[in-house]
């Protein structure tokens, strides 16, 4: 664990857990040798990872953070933090992306990948942003897939890498 302060990176609150094959687990309590749910984005298909960095906190005061809060998402995280969002171009076809929290911030309609009997599962999110003030640790880890499932108050998605991987796009 490397602590730093004032994040760089993109980075999830103390509350958020990410799942481990030990089960959901905080963030500060992520082992080196665990194995991190994770979201291939070119196949869609969840996939077991090791992180590929150590886990990085950042102690923060009274910086402003995002939540997201929908039916299916409650995520509060830095604005430079990755969402994996999809976005309907028609009845047919959508696209995702890897965007940050801060170029989403008001986008109120989106789709989010969730978990259900261990299987990736499209859902609606229809979600309410705002920004509050923060103090407190941020985690930040990194997997290959850049995408990990995390849960926050028994809410589950997808959600970006905390290390930059700028904006991915992909057809469904």
């Amino acid at each position: 664990i490397l602590l730093h302060s004032n994040s760089p990176w993109c980075c999830y609150d103390s509350e958020t857990e990410v799942l481990t094959k030990r089960g959901f687990v905080l963030f500060k309590d992520v082992l080196p040798d665990d194995e991190i749910k994770t979201l291939n984005p070119a196949t869609m298909q969840a996939e077991w990872q090791f992180s590929t960095d150590d886990l990085i906190v950042y102690a923060l005061e009274d910086e402003e953070l995002i939540s997201i809060q929908s039916q299916t998402v409650d995520l509060f995280v830095t604005p430079n933090h990755n969402l994996f969002l999809g976005h309907k171009v028609n009845v047919y076809d959508m696209v995702w992306n890897i965007e940050s929290a801060e170029a989403s911030y008001g986008d109120p309609d989106t789709y989010v990948v969730t978990m259900e009997r261990d299987q990736p599962v499209i859902a609606h999110s229809e979600n309410f942003y705002s920004k509050a003030k923060y103090t407190g640790n941020v985690y930040c880890l990194t997997v290959p897939n850049h995408l990990m499932l995390v849960r926050r108050n028994g809410k589950t998605c997808f959600c970006g890498n905390s290390s930059g991987y700028g904006v991915m796009t992909k057809n469904l």
